[in-house]
């Protein structure tokens, strides 16, 4: 009975988007989003922007996720550039 509402119809599969957002920003902090949301009925790791106070916790953020088998290169490159911009720090320029 309950299984209805989880089944797609081919056209609403045809509308799924190709590559769903994975990793986004919010007032709250970043959302990683690891799975389709048809697949896992939408969960996300969540970090609040109090615990991405300097880069130094992005990069523990970084090496922390890294463990994940779900986090993927560009979940980590999609995050540390949403994650400077927010936070305004020049960390992807290459001073040489």
């Amino acid at each position: 009975m309950g299984l209805e509402k989880h089944i797609l119809s081919g056209q609403q599969i045809m509308d799924l988007p190709t590559e769903p957002c994975r990793v986004d920003t919010d007032d709250s902090g970043v959302r990683l989003s690891p799975y389709h949301p048809v697949q896992r009925g939408c969960d996300y790791y969540t970090i609040e922007w109090d615990r991405l106070t300097c880069p130094e916790d992005l990069l523990h953020w970084i090496q922390h996720l890294t463990g994940k088998n779900w986090m993927t290169m560009e979940m980590v490159n999609d995050l540390i550039t949403l994650v400077s911009s927010h936070r305004g720090w020049d960390i992807l320029t290459r001073n040489v």
